[in-house]
């Protein structure tokens, strides 16, 4: 009976205290405080905190008080809302060989816009040096990167992977821009666009292996396969979320220089994966068209020596070689066939 009377008394006074009309009494109490009179001795004359005696009790701290700061719910209104419209734009997707989750966004006219103008001020910069899309150059390039194509389909058909999105003739569409300079380097833009930069007469006529072309190609084609440049947009886009916070919620106007300056380190990580996966995806788009696939794992150990053994292409080398007996058993297969 002391028992129940004990908790009605406790309910009671919390109860009362709750409802009052003084915001600092109902502000100071504790119920950690209040219950924790369960397992104390009965003291005679102190009923609780508010018979009067002269116990301190510190207000209860914890995600309740924290929420009612005007700042912080704002805080968490942005960061929820900014979430919610970076899922609303972008859905989560699965590449292709490596079997990764990501998110990219759904808008894939908006990237061929960006790319095509990105390649017709190259078109324009370069004007005297494109090479014409009727010479022989650009005829066996694009004929390699069909077999590269119409390898990756009978490989994703093989695999189920139920990529109807790739059986469209509008999708990885690619398009190359020869431009004749003293160079050696490929670049890839949004929308399928390939630049490639190299010196027709004393580089290009050399190549005469077709598997070093493919091997050449074939990562650029890795990353429009595994939508990289829409991934990467979402990786700007996410960052932007607590800029925005600390923007309008702490009004820092020093972000506005300094910090999405140090932001752009974030992205590096994700650059180099996705450089070392368009290198996988390309190893094996090589192997899928029916071209040896040693010749790329060759190909870079040379680049590797020309760029003095950098960490970064050692890195990128031996990726390739952990991954060669998949490639070979791919091309095996398919040469038999």
């Amino acid at each position: 009976m002391e028992y129940c009377r004990r908790l009605s008394r406790i309910n009671f006074d919390g109860f009362g205290c709750y409802n009052s009309t003084n915001p600092i009494s109902r502000h100071r109490f504790c119920w950690r405080r209040n219950f924790g009179e369960f397992g104390a001795k009965k003291q005679q004359g102190k009923r609780g905190p508010f018979d009067g005696s002269n116990n301190e009790f510190v207000p209860s701290k914890g995600w309740r008080r924290w929420i009612w700061n005007v700042e912080n719910a704002v805080a968490m209104a942005v960061f929820g809302g900014g979430s919610l419209l970076v899922l609303s734009l972008g859905k989560i997707e699965t590449v292709p060989f490596t079997k990764r989750k990501q998110l990219v966004t759904d808008s894939r006219s908006a990237f061929e816009v960006g790319g095509e103008r990105k390649c017709e001020e190259v078109k324009k910069k370069f004007k005297e040096k494109v090479v014409d899309p009727v010479l022989p150059e650009s005829v066996r390039v694009r004929k390699i990167t069909e077999d590269l194509i119409e390898g990756f389909r009978r490989r994703s058909r093989k695999e189920k992977w139920h990529l109807d999105e790739f059986d469209d003739e509008k999708c990885l569409k690619v398009e190359f821009v020869f431009v004749d300079i003293p160079a050696n380097r490929i670049a890839s833009l949004p929308g399928g666009k390939i630049l490639i930069f190299c010196d027709l007469k004393n580089h290009w006529e050399r190549v005469k292996d077709d598997a070093r072309l493919a091997a050449f190609i074939a990562p650029q084609i890795g990353h429009s396969v595994a939508r990289h440049y829409e991934e990467k947009l979402m990786l700007r886009l996410i960052p932007s979320i607590p800029l925005l916070i600390l923007h309008d919620c702490l009004k820092l106007a020093i972000i506005d220089n300094s910090l999405p300056s140090r932001l752009k380190c974030l992205r590096f990580p994700f650059a180099r994966r996705m450089d070392a996966e368009a290198d996988y995806i390309g190893l094996l788009l090589v192997a899928c068209a029916g071209y040896d696939p040693r010749v790329a794992l060759q190909d870079r150990e040379r680049m590797a020596r020309f760029n003095g053994d950098s960490r970064l292409e050692k890195m990128r080398t031996q990726l390739l070689a952990i991954h060669m007996d998949e490639a070979l058993s791919i091309y095996y297969t398919t040469h038999h066939h």
